[in-house]
């Protein structure tokens, strides 16, 4: 009896340990409490092997004091929350106090079971659904999903873990909202969190379940004492013993069918969007165009259902009469809550180059609408457009478009046809020969020998007509000879305005050329010939190298680059060296006493 009374003490410092349950749901704590009645000179339990199994949430400390007949005890208490790691059997190591430890414990740890927003009287549940009338969806098409969290009493705490899918792209759209509604007859609080779900590839999707894990708030308080309580805040403050009620809830998994892109389209790139629609910021304020004066064009494309990054940059129709410049795109992707909105704004710099009508030609962009399941296009119309003169440049000429030309053999300045067919406008030859057409043609159905006589006749007409033509020119032409290896706008002066605009179109070409922009180099380089010999210009780049034997092979080589497939780059460094300081005729070979030999020679 004496041993055993002289035993009670040491049994009664005996170190215990419990948990507050034997089994818990995946994501739910248990709460495991170490208890001893000696508590003198004693460190804090050693928790490290707890680590292994488990998350250590908080930890607290109490101290009960008991007096029965007259004897004081004490039992002091450690209590600490666990998250458990994995599901299936866990075992709670043995915890050391000083020289004491505990009893090992086993817990059972359960995968949580699925709620459906289906079941009635459930006090708090969550559901993942897609939220869009239509059942069929594409590749890269948005697709809406929403998680609602349902829940009858106050929540203490908690956060949602968003699904994460694979081979797609999911971003929450807008802020949360919290709203009441009542479903199934019964009233709840929900908790609403919106996504965009973007598939990257065709075929079945696989959407993960969304989860929740929180605490139900305590029933004895109330929301104005849980948020407006400064005695907890203070002397209290919240631990995970005092948050509440743990749980944990996860929705029903979702299996979506992707279709690839339809057969029947054939846009540029694939846009599937449920609205789309280009605008043009010159149809609420069209501009006035100018010769050399830029003008500025905001086009936006403007989509439902899409980011704006998978919009790509706009391209406009080549125009030869404009320089054009593209500025890069701004992009901006918005949301309402439900849905995105995709614009991409792109700013286009025109710069004409010659007076008179011009047409910028009609815009089309094809996508592929998801709620009717047809191909769509958006269409900005053409613009037909007067292109003012410079008010600057007296007598702006307009060239007409480039014509690709095989190379001529170049021919000799002395050579009297040549020098005749650049002074077409004292050449009476075109209406002599429109003369004859209308004389011979009442003639076609006479008899061969009347034909012969007047055919005869009026050959030996022109052969006189070209003899006074040359005597008659003879001066003129020794004139513009006599100095050889001059520009025509030397031996010619022009007026202020001309030089000018030789000058800019010099520059233009100089710019195109160190850009390697072969379109503006010609369009450039046949200004220059306007401004060089304005009374008988080159009106294509093979007529202007036969009159630039030195530069011939370049110009040839950049009107055939116009017209070919244009797969490699222009180099415009050696015809700019060439020409980038102006247009030269060839030295003509000939002595100083010898303009013309003349054509009855004595």
């Amino acid at each position: 009896m004496l041993l055993l009374l002289s035993l009670a003490p040491q049994l009664l410092a005996s170190l215990q340990a419990r948990v507050d349950r034997q089994y818990a749901y995946e994501g739910e704590t248990i709460t495991l409490s170490i208890s001893t009645e000696s508590r003198t000179n004693l460190p804090d339990p050693d928790f490290s092997p707890l680590a292994r199994d488990f998350e250590i949430g908080g930890t607290s400390e109490s101290t009960q004091i008991s007096i029965f007949n007259g004897q004081r005890s004490d039992r002091h208490t450690w209590s600490i929350r666990l998250m458990p790691k994995r599901t299936g059997k866990i075992e709670i190591p043995a915890i050391r106090l000083g020289n004491e430890t505990t009893l090992p414990l086993s817990v059972d740890i359960k995968p949580i079971p699925v709620r459906s927003g289906n079941d009635q009287g459930e006090a708090i549940f969550i559901t993942l659904e897609v939220d869009a009338e239509s059942e069929q969806f594409y590749v890269q098409q948005q697709i809406p999903l929403v998680a609602r969290l349902y829940y009858k009493h106050d929540l203490a705490g908690g956060n949602i873990t968003d699904p994460k899918p694979e081979d797609a792209l999911l971003e929450q759209l807008g802020e949360d909202r919290t709203y009441s509604t009542n479903h199934n007859g019964q009233n709840y609080r929900v908790f609403e969190r919106r996504y965009s779900l973007l598939a990257e590839k065709s075929g079945e999707l696989q959407i993960p379940a969304v989860s929740f894990s929180g605490y139900l708030a305590n029933k004895s308080r109330s929301p104005a004492f849980a948020q407006n309580d400064l005695f907890n805040k203070f002397f209290a403050p919240q631990t995970a013993l005092s948050k509440g009620q743990p749980v944990s809830l996860r929705s029903k998994a979702l299996t979506i069918d992707i279709q690839p892109h339809p057969p029947g389209f054939d846009g540029s790139y694939w846009l599937p969007a449920e609205s789309l629609q280009l605008k043009d910021s010159w149809t609420e304020k069209p501009p006035v165009f100018r010769v050399g004066e830029p003008v500025s064009r905001i086009i936006s494309i403007e989509a439902k259902g899409l980011l704006a990054t998978q919009i790509q940059p706009l391209e406009l129709p080549q125009v030869s009469s404009f320089r054009r410049y593209a500025e890069p795109p701004e992009l901006e992707t918005r949301t309402d809550g439900k849905s995105v909105y995709a614009t991409s704004r792109r700013t286009f710099t025109y710069i004409p180059q010659f007076a008179g009508k011009q047409e910028i030609p009609a815009l089309e962009l094809k996508w592929w609408n998801v709620l009717t399941g047809r191909q769509e296009s958006a269409r900005l119309p053409a613009w037909k457009i007067q292109v003012e003169a410079d008010p600057n440049m007296a007598n702006t000429p307009v060239p007409p478009p480039v014509v690709p030309q095989q190379p001529i053999p170049q021919a000799s300045v002395t050579d009297n046809s040549q020098v005749e067919a650049s002074l077409p406008e004292t050449s009476p030859e075109p209406s002599v020969w429109q003369q004859i057409r209308q004389t011979l043609k009442p003639l076609t159905e006479a008899g061969w020998p009347v034909q012969i006589a007047v055919l005869t006749g009026s050959l030996l007409l022109i052969m006189i007509l070209r003899m006074l033509a040359r005597i008659g020119r003879q001066p003129h032409v020794s004139a513009n000879l006599q100095k050889p290896g001059l520009s025509v706008s030397e031996q010619q002066p022009s007026s202020a305005s001309q030089q000018e605009q030789l000058r800019q179109a010099i520059e233009a070409f100089r710019a195109a050329c160190h850009a390697h922009q072969a379109n503006d180099a010609a369009r450039a380089l046949l200004m220059m010939a306007m401004r060089t010999w304005p009374e008988a210009p080159p009106m294509s780049l093979g007529a202007l190298a036969e009159q630039l034997p030195d530069a011939a092979d370049k110009i040839i080589e950049l009107d055939r680059y116009l017209y070919s497939d244009q797969q490699q780059p222009w180099a415009g460094d050696e015809l700019c060296r060439l020409l980038g300081n102006g247009l030269h005729i060839e030295k003509p070979q000939h002595t100083d006493n010898e303009v013309l030999k003349p054509l009855y020679p004595n």
